[in-house]
């Protein structure tokens, strides 16, 4: 009961708090390309366990009248710059008037808002995506993945994410093997392994589609070597 009355005192503290949590932000912009402002309202619903802002992101999308919420188990985190993409000739270009979301128009030529989701110290950011069309709103990707490029990487009229994944430390010059993997928008944005195989291969030289076990060893000059388990006993201890 106090712990609950605190977390009450604190949401009238930091924001606005209604029955539906604590608004933290609302942004009037036009978010769905058609030239009239729509409304986002960002809110937290639950006791913050975790880093982060808000975990629930409600649209009212002034054209059609229609409202969508969409919520989150975990917690949303501000954007940052390198949030945007590690690649200057495909990074996202956010059009959001906030620096809690990014807004990007797809080569479709719908848009897209995205949230990051909260990093740990061993695990990617979860990338949450919502593709904004004349249908209305829905989730298309929701993801464990670093956001490293974003365009038609192709050139198939598709827009393609490339995610990044996190590697564990095997070593001094060793790693995990933990190849960056590329999703394309079709109804929802789907792995294309293809894309991913093509990727890994031009960026790192490999690519290893099987289940089985690799390490991946740094060696000098920038060149890096795929080790199956049978020769992890190269990497040094």
């Amino acid at each position: 009961m106090i712990r609950a009355a605190l977390l009450a005192a604190a949401l009238l503290a930091f924001g606005c708090a209604t029955a539906k949590g604590l608004v933290v932000e609302t942004i009037h912009q036009d978010i769905d390309g058609d030239g009239k402002p729509d409304s986002v309202t960002l809110s937290l619903t639950t006791e913050p366990n975790e880093p982060g802002d808000f975990n629930r992101i409600a649209l009212s999308l002034t054209a059609s009248g229609k409202h969508f919420t969409f919520e989150d188990d975990g917690l949303w985190i501000p954007i940052h710059r390198n949030d945007l993409g590690s690649s200057p000739r495909r990074s996202v270009a956010n059009l959001m008037h906030s620096n809690k979301l990014i807004l990007a128009k797809a080569v479709e030529g719908d848009y897209l808002l995205m949230m990051i989701g909260y990093l740990y110290a061993s695990d990617p950011q979860k990338l949450t995506v919502i593709r904004l069309s004349k249908a209305g709103a829905k989730v298309v990707l929701s993801h464990e993945m670093d956001l490293e490029e974003f365009g038609d990487i192709d050139h198939d009229g598709k827009t393609d994410i490339v995610g990044a994944m996190v590697s564990e430390p095997m070593g001094p010059d060793c790693h995990s093997y933990d190849p960056d993997v590329v999703y394309s928008l079709r109804d929802t944005f789907r792995f294309n392994r293809r894309l991913t195989e093509r990727y890994d291969r031009q960026h790192d030289g490999f690519y290893a589609a099987d289940d089985k076990k690799y390490l991946v060893m740094e060696r000098q000059h920038g060149k890096r070597e795929l080790l199956p388990e049978s020769e992890f006993n190269r990497c040094s201890k």
